[in-house]
C-alpha cells in the first residue's frame, strides 16, 4: 500500500472513531512539522474538525493526543477526550485562523486546566488577507507562545520522519 494511502485510510478511521468527518491535509508538510514538534511537547490537542489532522500526525510520532470540538453556534469547547493538561506543554492544532473566536474560546477553556504552556500549530500558512485559504495571524488571540505552520520547518531530517511512517504504513 502506498504511504499516502495508508496514512489517509488510518486517519479516516481515527476520525470516524471519534464521531467526526475530518479532512486530511498535505502528508509531506505535516509529517515534517510533526517530526520536528513532537519531541518538544507533552500533549497535543486537536480542535475538530480541522485540527484533528495535525494532532493525528503528531500522534504518529508518539505524542499523546486529545481532541475537543467547538459548538457550531456558541464556539463553546466540548472535550471528546479527557483534558489532561495540568502542568503540560501543550501544542494546540487547528486548520487555520480566520476570526480567532474559536481559539479564544479554546484558550479560555484550556486555562482552567493550568497547562505549563500553550503553543499553536496551524495546517495553513499565514496570509495577509481575511479571504481565501490561509491563516490570518493578526487574529490569533493573545495567550499562545510559539505559533507554527508547516512552512516553519526545513526538511533536513525529513528522511527520519519518512522512515518512521514507512515502518508503520509501508
Amino acid at each position: 500500500m502506498e504511504l499516502r494511502q495508508g496514512v489517509n485510510t488510518a486517519f479516516h478511521q481515527y476520525s470516524q472513531a471519534k464521531g467526526l468527518d475530518a479532512q486530511a491535509f498535505d502528508i509531506v508538510q505535516t509529517s515534517n512539522a510533526a517530526w520536528n514538534l513532537s519531541r518538544n511537547y507533552d500533549v497535543s490537542v486537536g480542535i475538530a474538525n480541522g485540527g484533528l489532522w495535525g494532532s493525528y500526525m503528531l500522534g504518529l510520532f508518539n505524542l499523546k493526543t486529545i481532541t475537543c470540538q467547538p459548538d457550531k453556534e456558541t464556539r463553546e469547547i466540548r472535550w471528546l477526550d479527557t483534558p489532561e493538561l495540568q502542568g503540560k506543554r501543550v501544542l494546540v492544532c487547528d486548520k487555520d485562523v480566520k476570526t480567532g473566536v474559536t481559539l479564544a474560546k479554546f484558550l479560555e477553556e484550556a486555562r482552567k486546566y493550568s497547562p505549563a504552556s500553550l503553543d499553536l500549530f496551524l495546517n495553513y500558512p499565514a496570509v495577509n488577507r481575511e479571504a481565501g485559504i490561509g491563516s490570518v495571524m493578526h487574529n490569533v488571540p493573545d495567550g499562545f507562545g510559539n505559533i507554527y505552520t508547516p512552512d516553519s520547518f526545513d526538511y533536513k531530517n525529513f528522511h527520519k520522519a519518512y522512515a518512521k511512517l514507512m515502518r508503520r504504513f509501508g
